[in-house]
């Protein structure tokens, strides 16, 4: 029993006052009191006021209650005035806050506190400002000395509950005539709990004229001073009120999150204060997890809060430690933890209870999620079980995750929303039931206060989907008396109006005799509007695939999952053009399977031997098998007290290790199931662990800074490497088993002999902790991710640093080679996987679709398929090379003009304005030959059909035949006198056709290098030019808006394709020969943008146009149709790429990556490869994938395997019929 609770019923009795009688003087209730005196509620040092005020006992309980211990951190809920002792980080802030609020002494309106929600804008209200008002730091004219601070949340009466609190305060300093300074947290409330717009308004003009007027005839200065603390989203909500705006504009206070140094104030000074130690590393690893940066991520401070009280209640003796810190989840998970916690402690029959309560406690509308403050009574009244419902109240007031006073009950903080992934679920399920529940309660207050007007009450579709939530006798039992009667009326009302309807419908039926003959009349008219109806709904349909399909492009960045629903609802809401883009864009994203893990955050991830399943634990400690395929799930491990499992898989394929918190590993046998420990001799808990490569030898890595290697056969003989100063974070052996690597909290990785144990080589370079390691499958290269948001290649040979991999914003927390050990991928806290070129260290791809930092990658065996591990609580399949960059050629120094592929595929020829033509080994991404002679750019080049001749032309008006296999020149064909821009082999080889700048197109004999004949009858000179397949048919331009189509035999012009209203830039033939492509540019300039832009597909047998092709921005450089023509790539200034359907003319996908103008585009002879060249100096080489419209569907439902939630159909769907779900049996 709380020594408090028996002080105070001492007191009382003592004196002869009776609960009901200190509950008056007190202004607490009865109930709450009774409480305390139980040892049911603390006592509070409020509470020790009031009770010391009313009994006269001369500060005994308030001295009491400062004297007493507990613990110094406030976990979610807000610091107090009675808490201003523990209250550090925010001493600048508060001198800051007192330094404007003086330059309010004039009178001159409220100040404003704005901060974003969690960055502790509450607390330092009430822990910092009040104390220091409370110490008199402001100047008081009068007798009254200092300003009376007053605290106030305004909840849905704010108006009635202002003037109540300065009745109460008058009341009780009746001579003094204080001045009062009103601090008003939580002002949001004014705007998500206050529904009456005249309270509202009443509430502002109260306040404005408290901090306005003067406080009487002779005295200078307002009556009040008031600082309004409100959360920065709702910051347009204030501009509705004009005495708000001038409040914004002349007196606000912005708060931002506290940066490093103030969060590491906020962990050791409470600490020092209480007396308490703090193991060394615990405030670097705290600090790493918020955010690793000057200015930690926005929100952190109220989990970090958490994290800390958790901590404390794992703490050994007076020290806080890693270990603690690390069994409460860390800052991402330790709300978490203590939430389930709390809820698994319930018994059975309270659990539905405390979701009853808590949904209770939540306020959905337009703007999101917000917790509201309820009266207590009030909320027990609500449910069924108000005896459970108030013990479930207790326990999470235990557990810091409710905060209770004498009459209201409210979530600690809105932080628990986003934090704990249960409430996030039943938020999610129930969003729909929650808004109808509100909507209808406030009807109800409406319809009350209007004297139960009838023209209040639901009706139609309103009063349909309240009825039918209600009918859940759950969902009824929620509703308060005057909202059941509400809805009981309004059933009741629409009752009578149905009565009325079937007597009118009597009478009618009477009058259907003489209407007959006006029948045949009406099906007439009938049928015409139906027509016009229907082609209304189909004009319905279209505008909202349209929309659908403009949301799905604006989303597919920074939420892919949403934007790929949104897309195939588009696409079955109408197939528009629109929406097949869209569709085809959401297809390309290389997501191939989501698999949800337990609710919890999933900390690592490794492949099975054969591939098919994926190995993966959670944060709550437990190992679960996944078929990669079904994402059917088998269990391997239960969980245990650590936050982080680390996972590592044998050489035998079956043997899964796992780490124990108690500094042993688990193994476990993947076919049998059986489970044994091999004790390590760690001193704290096991934070990494890997299999040497014959299987026989488990290294670990701990946090009691030590390296381990044991027998796994004997589970002993157990080896110890000491070295790192810090946490041994990650561990991994050499493809030969021969060298271990281990990184840690020191910032250093270490090579180690296995052999010897000696230490090898010590890489130094990240500037954070190093979070994973790994070699690449020949174990020359060693990959590491550090919490400084690189990734680093080194040379395990010579331990020199190879590349530095820059590209995520966030630490890099696991770092994976492909099998080929070409790519590298990247986890980060920044959400996304990256992929990276070994060998040039260039970025290949982001994956985006995490909601929370990634922990873990994996690559499958054959190298396809890419695994991924989140905090969000999932477990993603990725499709590791689809519409990817497959490799980033580089060397040329200026840019790559022109390209053609071999004909087999094998190799890739480059031409750039370096005067250089490179040939490519496609396999290796290397240089075969450098091609030397060109004296200026290089801006055509083609390979002969047979492969073996590669012809190449230039500014330097030279042409020249190379041997493509040996790159040794053959010969230079003379005669050209202009600069070469355009060159093609006939499909036979034996004739190549030059085009050049003096308005002739020159045909060579390719075996003898003699001129066969010239065309001329051009409009000016040739800068592009194309064979038809079958050698017939040659086109050209000549800088102009037209193209010319000539008879190769005869060398007479054809036809004269017109069209394009800016000069046309690039062509290209479809493999059928039936149809041509042509580009556009604007008025002549490669790079502004305000031409046509556009492709046109031209019909070659008429000269009419097929389609025309728009969506780049800018200047279209070069087309190339794929080998089965069913698709066209364009190159465009717009530093884009875009693949077409050559049938329907709409875009197919976008591929990004040059941060130059693209110049040129070939096609492998595959069909899936795709080349591009760019002003940048580079070639990229892509996998290129393009399914077809169901396919896509297929791909992108089997992906993400969902319908959309409450909340997306909330905000997407409003106002369309619900149907079957947008992925029905995706399978």
């Amino acid at each position: 029993m709380d020594d408090g609770g028996e002080l105070l019923r001492r007191l009382r009795r003592e004196r002869g006052v009776s609960l009901a009688k200190l509950s008056t003087l007190a202004f607490y209730s009865k109930g709450y009191l009774s409480k305390v005196e139980n040892g049911d509620k603390p006592m509070t040092l409020e509470l020790a006021r009031a009770c010391d005020r009313a009994l006269g006992t001369g500060g005994l309980l308030e001295e009491l209650v400062r004297n007493s211990g507990g613990c110094p951190y406030r976990g979610l809920s807000a610091f107090g005035p009675q808490d201003a002792r523990w209250f550090f980080g925010r001493e600048q802030a508060t001198a800051a806050l007192v330094a404007q609020l003086t330059k309010r002494l004039d009178g001159s309106g409220p100040l404003m506190v704005v901060a974003p929600s969690g960055a502790g804008k509450s607390s330092l209200l009430r822990a910092g400002l009040i104390p220091a008002l409370t110490r008199g730091v402001l100047p008081a004219p009068g007798a009254a000395g200092h300003w009376q601070p007053l605290l106030l949340t305004p909840g849905e009466h704010p108006a009635a509950t202002l003037r109540a609190l300065l009745d109460r305060a008058t009341e009780a300093h009746p001579a003094d005539s204080p001045r009062f300074a009103l601090v008003v947290d939580q002002f949001e409330e004014l705007f998500t709990l206050c529904q009456d717009e005249t309270e509202r308004r009443a509430f502002v003009e109260l306040l404005h004229a408290l901090t306005s007027a003067p406080a009487g005839a002779n005295s200078e200065g307002p009556a009040c001073l008031a600082v309004l603390g409100i959360r920065a989203d709702f910051y347009g909500h204030c501009l509705a009120h004009q005495e708000l705006v001038a409040a914004l504009r002349h007196g606000h206070v912005p708060l931002g999150p506290m940066d490093t140094g103030q969060l590491r104030e906020a962990i050791t000074g409470p600490a020092e204060k209480a007396g308490l130690s703090v193991e060394p590393g615990l405030v670097e690893l705290m600090l790493r997890d918020a955010g690793g940066t000057a200015t930690p991520r926005a929100g952190v401070l109220p989990l970090l809060s958490h994290a800390l009280l958790a901590t404390w209640q794992q703490r050994t003796d007076t020290t806080l430690t890693v270990a603690g810190y690390q069994l409460t989840g860390g800052i991402s998970g330790a709300v978490a933890t203590t939430a389930e916690h709390a809820y698994s402690a319930l018994p059975p029959e309270q659990q539905p209870v405390a979701r009853r309560l808590l949904l209770h406690l939540v306020h959905l509308d337009d703007t999101g999620v917000t917790g509201r403050r309820m009266e207590r009574g009030r909320l027990l009244e609500r449910d069924p079980a108000p005896d459970a419902a108030s013990a479930v109240l207790d326990a999470f007031a235990r557990a810091r995750l409710l905060t209770l006073d004498a009459d209201h009950v409210e979530l600690a903080h809105e932080a628990l929303l986003l934090a704990w992934p249960r409430l996030h679920t039943w938020l999610d399920e129930d969003r729909a039931g929650l808004r109808i529940r509100q909507s209808l309660v406030e009807a109800a207050e409406a319809w009350e206060r209007e004297g139960r007007d009838t023209g209040q009450l639901y009706r139609g579709t309103r009063l349909a989907l309240a009825r039918e939530w209600a009918a859940d006798p759950a969902c009824r039992a929620a509703l308060g008396p005057v909202a059941q009667a509400f809805l009981d009326a309004g059933i009741d009302h629409e009752t009578a109006e149905r009565r009325r309807d079937r007597r009118r419908t009597r009478r009618l039926r009477q009058l259907l005799a003489s209407l007959a003959m006006l029948l045949a009349l009406a099906l007439v008219a009938t049928g015409v509007a139906f027509q016009q109806r229907e082609a209304a709904l189909t004009a319905q349909r279209e505008a909202q695939s349209r929309q659908l399909a403009a949301q799905s492009s604006a989303l597919i960045d920074s939420d892919p999952d949403l934007a790929s629903l949104l897309a195939v609802q588009a696409h079955r809401t109408s197939p528009t053009s629109e929406a097949v883009s869209s569709l085809y864009a959401a297809a390309a994203l290389p997501l191939r399977h989501l698999l949800p893990y337990r609710g919890v955050p999933v900390m690592s991830a490794v492949f099975s031997r054969d591939g098919k399943t994926l190995i993966a634990s959670g944060g709550d400690g437990t190992v679960q098998l996944r078929d990669v395929t079904t994402g059917t799930t088998r269990n391997l491990l239960a969980g245990n007290r650590s936050s982080r499992v680390p996972v590592a898989l044998g050489a035998d394929g079956r043997t899964v290790a796992a780490s124990n918190d108690d500094g042993t590993v688990r193994l476990a046998d993947v076919a049998t199931g059986t489970i044994r420990n091999i004790p390590t001799g760690h001193s704290s808990s096991v934070t990494s662990v890997a299999f040497g490569p014959d299987g026989k030898t488990v290294a670990t890595g701990s946090s009691d800074k030590t390296v381990r290697l044991c027998d796994v056969t004997t589970g002993t003989h157990c080896t110890v490497f000491s070295g790192h100063t810090g946490t041994v974070i990650s561990v991994a052996f050499s493809p030969d088993g021969r060298t271990l690597a281990t990184s840690g909290g020191d910032r250093t990785v270490r090579l180690w002999d296995v052999t010897t144990g000696t230490t090898r080589n010590v890489l130094t370079g990240h500037s954070g902790n190093v979070a994973s390691v790994a070699f690449s499958p020949d174990g020359t290269i060693l990959a590491t991710g550090g919490d400084d948001a690189t990734a680093r290649l080194w040379d395990t040979a010579t331990g020199a640093a190879r590349s530095i991999l820059t590209g995520h914003a966030d630490p890099v927390a696991s770092v994976a080679f492909s099998p080929d050990g070409r790519t590298l991928a990247t986890a980060g806290g920044d959400r996304t996987v990256q992929l990276w070129d070994v060998a040039t260290g260039t970025n290949r791809g982001t994956f985006k679709g995490h909601a929370a930092p990634v922990t873990s990658v994996a690559f499958s065996p054959d190298g396809r398929t890419l695994a991924s591990a989140s905090y969000d609580g999932t477990l993603r399949l990725w499709y590791s090379t689809a519409s990817t960059t497959r490799n980033v050629l580089t060397g040329h120094t200026s840019t790559v003009a022109s390209m053609a592929f071999s004909p087999d595929g094998t190799a890739l020829a480059t031409g750039s304005y370096d005067s250089t033509v490179r040939l490519w080994n496609l396999a290796t991404g290397t240089p075969r030959s450098i091609l030397t002679g060109h004296t200026s750019g290089v801006t055509a080049v083609a390979f002969s059909p047979d492969g073996r001749t590669l012809a190449t032309g230039g500014v330097d008006k030279s042409v020249r035949l190379w041997d493509a296999t040996t790159g040794a020149a053959r010969v230079a064909l003379t005669g050209q006198t202009t600069p070469v821009v355009s060159a093609a082999f006939s499909p036979d080889g034996r004739t190549l056709a030059v085009g050049g700048n003096d308005s002739t197109v020159r045909l060579w004999d390719v075996a003898t290098g003699a001129a066969l004949d010239t065309l001329t009858g051009q409009a000016g000179p040739v800068v592009l030019m194309a064979f038809s397949p079958e050698a017939r048919t040659l086109a050209t331009s000549s800088g102009g808006t037209t193209v010319q189509l000539w008879d190769v035999t005869t060398g007479k012009r054809r036809k004269v394709l017109t069209g394009h209203t800016t000069l046309v830039t690039s062509m290209a033939f479809s493999p059928d020969g039936t149809t041509l492509a042509t580009g556009s540019s604007d008025h002549g300039s490669f790079t502004s943008g305000t031409g046509d832009d556009t492709v046109r597909l031209w019909d070659v047998a008429t000269g009419k146009v097929r389609n025309v092709l728009t969506g780049h921005t800018n200047t279209v450089t070069s087309l190339a149709f794929s080998p089965d023509g069913k698709s066209l790539a364009s190159g465009s200034s717009d530093r884009t790429v875009r693949l077409w359907d050559a049938a329907t003319g709409k875009s197919r996908n976008i591929l990004t990556g040059h941060t130059g103008p693209v110049a040129s585009v070939a096609y492998g002879p595959d069909g899936t490869t795709l080349a591009t060249g760019s002003s940048d100096g580079t070639a990229r080489i892509w996998n290129v994938y393009l399914p077809d419209e169901a396919e896509a569907v297929r791909r992108i439902c089997t992906a993400l395997h969902r319908d959309f939630t409450e909340a997306e159909r909330a905000t997407y769907l409003r106002g369309q019929a619900r149907g079957v779900g947008v992925c029905a049996n995706p399978r």
